[in-house]
């Protein structure tokens, strides 16, 4: 067979990461998954250690790529908190179920690994820009930074934890109803709930970004 690339390596480890765990998932698992000796992993790849950290961030880059867009592109911070809201709760209830390791993990919060750590920043990071500046507009309610990305981050697992693997349940009209949830606890006190719903509705209407994780991954090959 051809030779093992990073790529096929992250495309079996990554699940396997993702239900097991760190310490539950073994480089023996991962071989096993595409029928490959532990030498071809270890000639990618340092470490265990290292696999999972790159796997972490081989998730998270098309999603930091496309907070990059948004911060380009939408100026006005509440538009751009409801966009990026909806597109984080629709990863998770219908895009890539693997997309749970940038949640669920408690391996992912640990400081053993400062890789993922600085990758959780720079997405807790792009929360906090947009409410900053909705402060500065005193749009939003006056919350601390760092509690609205752990607010939002919060809401978004538990709408995993809901769900399950129960594909069947999940919908785009969830996403949008955690979105909702979101915003109206984040800046609805300069809208009534309709408007608020219409607003919402409008601008995801607006925006609509058309996010396929998978092919902006190909474009964040560089990582690798």
């Amino acid at each position: 067979r051809a030779a093992l690339t990073k790529v096929d390596i992250l495309a079996a480890a990554i699940p396997i990461f993702a239900t097991a765990g760190y310490a539950g998932a073994s480089i023996r698992d991962i071989c096993s998954a595409i029928g490959a000796h532990p030498s071809s992993v270890f000639h990618h790849f340092a470490n265990k250690e290292e696999l999972f950290s790159v796997c972490y961030d081989y998730v998270a880059s098309p999603y930091i790529d496309l907070y990059e867009t948004i911060e380009k592109t939408i100026l006005d911070p509440e538009k751009a908190m409801v966009v990026s809201v909806y597109i984080d709760s629709g990863a998770v209830i219908a895009e890539e179920e693997n997309y749970r390791m940038l949640f669920s993990l408690s391996d992912s919060k640990s400081e053993k690994f400062p890789s993922i750590s600085k990758t959780r920043e720079k997405m807790d990071n792009h929360y906090k820009y947009i409410y900053e500046i909705g402060n500065s507009c005193t749009v939003f309610f006056d919350y601390p930074p760092e509690f609205v990305s752990q607010f939002i981050s919060t809401i978004v697992e538990s709408s995993l934890y809901s769900y399950g693997s129960d594909i069947v349940k999940r919908s785009r009209s969830d996403a949008y109803h955690i979105t909702r949830f979101c915003a109206h606890a984040l800046f609805s006190k300069k809208r009534s709930e309709s408007d608020l719903h219409d607003f919402i509705k409008e601008t995801l209407n607006a925006y609509a970004i058309d996010f396929d994780p998978i092919e902006w991954r190909r474009r964040s090959q560089a990582l690798l």
